[in-house]
């Protein structure tokens, strides 16, 4: 009797680069979403307006991401908030004043900055999954 067996192909080399790079391109994205207001609204604007362009951002690049590698959306919702911390501590490192914070302070704003980055993951995401739903569907 001659059993079926499933083929199991072992992941390639070229798919595994590629999936680097989008990871890069997302974090790039989301760092781009996270300075879109500095970019493009002037000094003084409220912070409704300024959440509205950032996340409007994040959606934006959730949807690109998605569309362009729709399998397993939801890792760019993640991939494009994970630059944020690291622009956190350089702009905290890189602030004059803080050569006179202690560790414990200069982690305490970093880790105050966390939950915000957190909330970018909810656009980043549904924008990826919307994108992988519209227009990532392979024909």
């Amino acid at each position: 009797m001659l059993v079926d067996r499933p083929s199991v192909q072992a992941p390639s080399r070229y798919r595994s680069a590629v999936d680097l790079i989008f990871w890069i391109l997302a974090a790039g994205l989301g760092f781009v979403a996270a300075s879109l207001p500095k970019i493009a609204l002037p000094p003084g604007t409220d912070n409704v307006t300024r959440a509205i362009f950032m996340n409007g951002g994040f959606l934006v690049a959730g949807i690109l991401l998605g569309a362009l590698r729709p399998e397993r959306a939801w890792r760019w919702g993640l991939a494009s908030i994970l630059a944020l911390p690291l622009a956190d501590a350089v702009r905290i490192g890189g602030d004059p004043n803080s050569v006179a914070l202690s560790t414990e302070e200069m982690m305490t704003a970093l880790l105050d900055t966390l939950p915000g980055h957190v909330t970018h993951f909810l656009p980043a995401g549904l924008g990826a999954y919307l994108g992988a739903y519209l227009f990532g569907r392979r024909f």
